[in-house]
């Protein structure tokens, strides 16, 4: 009886897990499509930033997406991890264990990214866009471009090979993607975010003075007070 409890719980959590990850990946989709247009320029890329930040920056669609299914996702996969534990699962394979590891990493700083990108706009106005990005790099280019890569690919990685997981758990596809194919897209994407952070940081065209944007203002007058 007890070992149907858990079984059940385990597969409700499943659920929990796949069905929000598959929200919260449109969203993260639609982040990466974004940084993409960087090669097509800072108008198109604020452009097209503008467009969709009215559907997911509506405050109902907001605090859905941050205050319920991302945390919904988080918990369901600590209790799956700690499930694993108990259990003493044998060891992941690879791509497993990247997987993991990527979605452990985007714990750790999304929500302190989605502070540094939306609280300038929420209480002062300001709105990191292309340029703000852009300064961001040309002022520390040893931590931004690692960072922004880093954070980039985790969040490709974990969307495209979780979003096969789920489709098969919930019963919608009959498999996931398999290593190869993840191996050769987790690289090309890997060169494609590449090539977008260099056109953040004015290698392929010229970015004007990211320095004298209003977000560089705001920020860098925010860090002295702090510094004070």
């Amino acid at each position: 009886m007890i070992e149907s409890m858990e079984f059940q719980s385990e597969r409700h959590c499943i659920r929990i897990q796949a069905i929000s990850g598959l929200v919260f990946g449109l969203f993260v989709a639609v982040h990466l499509g974004n940084s993409l247009l960087a090669l097509s320029g800072s108008s198109i890329y604020d452009g097209f930033q503008r467009n969709v930040q009215a559907i997911y920056q509506h405050p109902i669609v907001e605090i859905l997406l941050l205050g319920f299914v991302l945390p919904l996702h988080i918990t369901a996969g600590i209790v799956r991890a700690r499930d694993r534990r108990q259990r003493g699962e044998s060891q992941p394979t690879t791509i497993v264990r990247i997987h993991r590891c990527a979605g452990w990493f985007l714990v750790v700083v999304v929500y302190w990214h989605a502070a540094a990108v939306r609280l300038p706009s929420l209480l002062y106005g300001v709105w990191p866009r292309f340029d703000g990005v852009a300064f961001s790099i040309e002022w520390m280019p040893m931590w931004f471009y690692p960072y922004y890569f880093l954070l980039a690919w985790a969040g490709f990685f974990h969307m495209l090979n979780g979003t096969g997981i789920a489709l098969m758990r919930l019963g919608i596809t009959r498999r996931a993607l398999g290593a190869p194919q993840l191996r050769a897209l987790g690289f090309m994407a890997a060169l494609l975010i590449t090539v977008s952070l260099l056109a953040f940081g004015g290698v392929w065209f010229d970015v004007g003075t990211p320095m004298d944007s209003d977000y560089a203002r705001l920020y860098l007058s925010l860090m002295e007070k702090f510094l004070k």
